[in-house]
């Protein structure tokens, strides 16, 4: 839920809209970016990556538990006041009119 993890994520998004497109030059700096951002988040190698989007329902929900969990497991301060952040902004764009029609059950 980092900063770093969030670049990862952003970063295979890029990849796959490039891969197959015939876009050699951006398929290879998506990758690229791609490649930098997994190694920079601490990802082992084909280690699974779940992704929680803003406009699910359950995603304040889902990233609440994980908080808790994650606090009783010990995992760092730091760790859990960047996921209290992230959640902040999750419940913020859920909360505003502009976005409240898009919030819907997973999908």
């Amino acid at each position: 839920m980092s900063d770093k993890l969030d670049r990862v994520i952003h970063a295979e998004i890029a990849f796959e809209k490039f891969v197959g497109s015939g876009k050699h030059d951006r398929t290879n700096k998506a990758l690229f970016a791609l490649t930098k951002a997994v190694r920079e988040a601490n990802l082992l190698p084909k280690e699974p990556v779940f992704v929680v989007r803003a406009k699910d329902r359950a995603s304040v929900r889902t990233i609440g538990a994980w908080l808790h969990f994650a606090e009783r497991e010990g995992s760092p301060p730091n760790t859990l006041n960047e996921v209290r952040k992230k959640l902040q902004v999750f419940e913020d764009w859920q909360n505003d009119l502009a976005n409240s029609h898009h919030v819907k059950v997973p999908d």
